[in-house]
């Protein structure tokens, strides 16, 4: 098939199997372009034998953009970390490298962070198309590492023993990208630019006020959510990715194919030949919070699953963003808004997810002593606490007085990986042989082992003097 196709509701189906498969990828349209042309000047000059070879460049080219673009941070301005040994593992060789990072460079598809090298950031300059390699498959920009840490290697442990059902898999993935076909076909046909529906792009767009930027900042975070879909479904098949921790002063996380495997997809693994079911608990860092605290206020929110439901009652009429675009700007006409009303909801984050997302940026950030624009939410939510939770509210604005600002967070991830990943995955989970997939405040485990592993968890929970209600899905 011709490269540089695009995603439609006809081919979806067809294309996620050989992206399953490991044949084909999402790349940037400008790169498609590039091999055009490249491939049409060989042939003028009529040299055969580089022209047999070529695809092989244009497969590591396709394979360098994937893999930077999928380790894109969107917490970090989309900078990705990315070591010279694992780019060696795309094009066999160090001249083969160095050739690609000056053509990335020339060709301005990519950034290099300038005092840290292994700093790489994508240029996008429209939505990904797809692309099928002629001589490697994906399995180059999979890896496989494990760090040197007990937990660590019991994950691993239960990846190896993990399926991926590719008829579930598909169907998921389809319905994720439907939405995301619907919405920029939309936004072609119109000239309308992506109207923000999370937080994070309500910020954004708050915060550059310019439709040609925000587009730009979305076509990358549009790569980069296709690239997230299927890469970790790809490693969790082939045994690859890496398993690791970050250090004690960042949070001591464990981070592995299945944290990065979007939740939806979750449904479609097996281990050992069964479904997996969720034990975590209500509101895990808020709780761990209020427990430190012992704010009864906050811990009675927190026991009776009410604390995100209050925050969104509090936050969605204060917010600084509006929930739909206003009516009387120029660019939104009585067709769009009927699109809106619609289509929208469907598409648009729920006010949950929002209140936690508003939440955790009060929490990774600094205290607030003024009322900002861009950072209105934050601001807001440092006021509902002050009015609802005070000692909790001036534990946390003490904190971040006398400590770097993300400490406070920081310290809530520790306490979660000690509580999830230490104690409860490592230890007491090992030792009943139960086998699962940890997610910072959650471990999945077989279904045949759910009440068993409820009840290694509520005597966790006994031991451990804390008050929170558990979970299970």
């Amino acid at each position: 098939m011709k490269n540089g196709r695009g995603l439609t509701e006809e081919n979806l189906d067809t294309e996620i199997g050989a992206m399953l498969d490991g044949k084909s990828l999402l790349v940037d349209p400008a790169l498609v372009e590039w091999c055009k042309q490249h491939y049409e000047e060989l042939k003028a000059h009529g040299d055969k034998r580089k022209l047999s070879k070529v695809g092989n460049t244009y497969d590591n080219i396709y394979l360098m953009w994937s893999f930077i673009n999928g380790r894109g941070d969107p917490k970090d301005d989309n900078w990705a970390k990315v070591r010279q040994y694992e780019l060696k593992k795309i094009v066999d060789s160090n001249g083969g490298l160095s050739d690609l990072k000056i053509l990335f460079d020339a060709e301005g598809w990519a950034d290099w962070k300038e005092g840290t090298p292994h700093r790489m950031k994508i240029i996008p300059t429209d939505d990904p198309v797809l692309v099928d390699l002629s001589f490697k498959t994906t399995d180059r920009i999979l890896g496989s590492f494990t760090d040197d840490d007990p937990a660590c290697k019991y994950s691993r442990h239960a990846l190896d023993r993990t399926e991926v059902i590719e008829d579930e898999a598909k169907q998921i993935i389809r319905n994720i990208y439907l939405s995301h076909i619907d919405r920029r076909d939309w936004i072609k046909e119109t000239g309308l630019f992506f109207i923000p529906n999370t937080r994070d792009e309500e910020n954004k767009w708050n915060e550059l006020r310019d439709i040609g930027e925000y587009n730009r900042w979305m076509m990358a975070k549009a790569g980069r959510v296709n690239a997230s879909i299927i890469q970790p479904a790809l490693q969790i098949r082939a045994g690859g990715g890496a398993v690791f921790r970050v250090s004690k002063s960042h949070g001591h996380r464990l981070f592995s194919p299945f944290t990065f495997l979007k939740r939806e997809l979750r449904k479609s693994l097996r281990l050992d030949g069964e479904r997996l079911t969720a034990l975590d608990i209500c509101s895990c860092q808020i709780t761990l919070l209020a427990n430190k605290t012992a704010d009864p206020d906050l811990l009675g929110d927190c026991l009776g699953n009410e604390f995100y439901s209050k925050v969104s009652e509090y936050l969605e009429p204060r917010s600084a963003h509006p929930l739909l675009p206003d009516p009387e700007m120029d660019m939104v006409g009585e067709e769009e808004l009927k699109w809106i009303e619609e289509k929208w909801p469907a598409l648009r984050t729920p006010t949950r997810e929002r209140a936690k997302f508003a939440v955790m940026e009060y929490l990774f950030g600094p205290n607030r002593t003024k009322e900002k624009h861009e950072k209105k939410d934050q601001f807001l939510i440092q006021e509902f606490m002050f009015e609802n939770y005070k000692r909790t509210a001036q534990y946390v604005y003490d904190l971040k007085e006398e400590k770097p600002f993300r400490q406070v967070a920081r310290e809530l991830q520790a306490a979660e990986s000690r509580l999830f990943i230490d104690q409860y995955y490592n230890t007491d989970l090992r030792q009943a042989g139960i086998l699962g997939h940890p997610v910072h405040d959650a471990v999945y485990v077989k279904e045949s082992d759910a009440d068993r592993a409820e009840e290694v968890f509520r005597e966790r929970i006994r031991k451990s003097g804390l008050k929170a209600k558990l979970s299970r899905e």
